[in-house]
């Protein structure tokens, strides 16, 4: 368990990366509370990557708040552990602070994730983009609950989120739960969800060029995961993530 405090000072930026990995073929449990607070201006880029075992439960919650002009980055990826549960809550309270958040997940076996992003907008000119991509195989199941709240106050506040799904099974459950709340007029919030399986006429364009139907699925996860594993500052973070998921990959013989 870790309780972690993060604070930048008027104007500043810091980069802060957490990984969270384990040892053996055991059940191992992880819960951690991050505290981020950024000032006037100041800009907070935080890196989550889960790359726990199959056995592992893990549980994480994020709590943030932004003065003017501030700005919150969070990048999280859910890809290990048996049971995953995160939570991400984001209070902008200075006019034109923002949240940024891009998350990937991945789930096989009988995998489960849950993840909870809420933004509060206080501020005016307020800010807020919360981004999930992942894919399900097998019996996984995964839940997301995504909340932009419009505060009094807050006019002219933009707040976007969106979902897109990769479903490789038809065992999986998947669950979407987008929700605008609003108490303030001059807002513009927008949800959308994508899901659904892959295409069969980019499958055969992939399998026409020498893929087997398998390959050409892996291929596609991997490019889906790309541009927020991209945005991992740490090299052998990035490839670690890539690796781990290649990883679980190579061992399926059926997407099913």
């Amino acid at each position: 368990a870790d309780a972690v405090d993060i604070t930048a000072e008027e104007n500043s930026e810091l980069t802060v990366v957490m990984s969270y990995r384990s040892e053996g073929d055991f059940a191992q449990f992880h819960g951690g509370l991050t505290r981020l607070y950024a000032a006037k201006g100041a800009v907070i880029h935080l890196v989550q990557v889960q790359l726990l075992g199959e056995s592992c439960t893990h549980f994480d919650n994020v709590g943030a708040f932004a003065e003017e002009g501030g700005k919150i980055d969070v990048i999280q990826a859910e890809v290990g552990g048996k049971t995953a549960l995160s939570g991400v809550k984001t209070r902008l309270d200075g006019e034109k602070s923002s949240l940024v958040m891009d998350t990937i997940y991945f789930g096989d076996g009988s995998r489960s994730i849950d993840m909870n992003y809420v933004a509060e907008h206080y501020g005016r000119k307020t800010n807020s983009e919360i981004h999930v991509t992942g894919a399900l195989l097998h019996e996984s199941e995964k839940t997301f609950r995504g909340t932009i709240d419009f505060k009094r106050g807050s006019k002219r506040a933009v707040g976007h989120e969106s979902e897109y799904n990769l479903l490789f099974s038809p065992k999986v459950r998947n669950k979407t739960a987008p929700l605008i709340l609003c108490a303030e007029e001059d807002v513009d919030g927008r949800h959308g969800a994508s899901t659904g399986k892959i295409g069969e006429n980019t499958l055969f364009y992939l399998m026409s060029r020498g893929l087997s139907e398998l390959e050409a699925k892996k291929l596609l996860i991997e490019a889906q995961f790309r541009p927020v594993t991209d945005r991992i500052p740490d090299e052998s973070l990035r490839t670690a993530v890539m690796e781990y998921v290649q990883g679980r990959l190579s061992g399926l013989e059926s997407m099913g």
